[in-house]
């Protein structure tokens, strides 16, 4: 534990840092976020969070419009100026955390709940407000209009070159990552969401903390070579999809932030831009081993 915290999501890196340097900051309790702790300070932050206790009686009036309700938990307000997220599990009582934005999600002020701090004989203790769901959200506001997204898939690395495979919930994205584990030379990336960044006119997709049901998750990078779209069926098979096809599939996996207006045109360029250069493919597959047979042809050795 110390006053700060660095974490290093997708190349996006935040420093997380107490406003008052007598408290400690705890790391996600979480052991996926293990390997996206970054040890050394590195040279660029792009999203700096400064953590603060609330007083016992804290109570921050809301006087922004409501954006989105995030099924019950979570809440996202803003206007062009400001953003604020609450996360509020419990409607009955105040808010856990309270995180107020700048326009482009990268001086945040956070402040903990007084039931999350932690007192003993020491300095007080709050734990790191960048884990599932908080980190997700920042981070998907902050690369909305910075050529990257977030996308609900697996995904897999051979040698540098990379496959994901979208999906909703229950396509067989954690079914498809346990099969793949076990075929030499593949890496596993992620079993349920990745994200997709255009860096130096080429795509690239990263392993995130946020696993599905295999608990796949793995800070790495790689070139995106394929998309390939998940279907159920009774054989193993790829069909290619023209651009116009895979947007269609595409737009219900994808984060998109629909309620600002400014940013979405920008989004949807970058998925056209992403299905006219990376091919895309329907997948249909058994959960047998001659799927990686097929997935072979899509990175040939080089």
């Amino acid at each position: 534990m110390s006053d700060s915290l660095t974490i290093g999501i997708a190349g996006v890196t935040f420093s997380i840092r107490a406003t008052d340097r007598n408290t400690l900051i705890t790391p996600p309790n979480d052991p996926v976020y293990q390997s996206f702790l970054l040890t050394q300070k590195p040279d660029n932050v792009d999203i700096h969070v400064q953590v603060a206790q609330a007083p016992e009686d804290f109570s921050k009036e809301i006087k922004l419009p409501r954006l989105f309700d995030g099924s019950g938990a979570w809440q996202l307000y803003g206007n062009d100026n400001d953003y604020m997220i609450t996360l509020n599990p419990d409607k009955r009582a105040a808010p856990l955390w309270t995180i107020t934005a700048d326009p482009g999600f990268t001086q945040l002020s956070a402040t903990a709940n007084a039931s999350l701090v932690r007192h003993s004989k020491g300095p007080p203790v709050v734990p790191c407000p960048i884990t599932y769901p908080l980190d997700q959200i920042i981070l998907f506001h902050h690369m909305a209009n910075r050529h990257g997204m977030i996308v609900h898939c697996a995904g897999l690395d051979y040698q540098g070159r990379g496959i994901i495979f979208p999906g909703p919930s229950g396509a067989g994205k954690s079914s498809v990552s346990q099969l793949l584990q076990h075929a030499d030379g593949l890496v596993l990336l992620s079993d349920d969401r990745m994200v997709i960044r255009q860096e130096n006119n080429q795509h690239h997709i990263y392993g995130t903390p946020w696993a599905g049901d295999a608990k796949i998750a793995v800070n790495r990078r790689s070139r995106l070579e394929a998309i390939c779209f998940l279907t159920q069926g009774d054989e193993n098979r790829l069909a290619r999809l023209a651009p116009n096809q895979a947007l269609d599939r595409l737009l219900p996996v994808a984060s998109l932030p629909w309620y600002a207006k400014e940013v979405v045109p920008q989004m949807l360029d970058f998925c056209g831009e992403l299905l006219q250069q990376v091919p895309a493919f329907e997948l249909q597959f058994t959960l047998d081993h001659g799927l990686v047979d097929i997935l072979a042809d899509l990175l040939p050795d080089t």
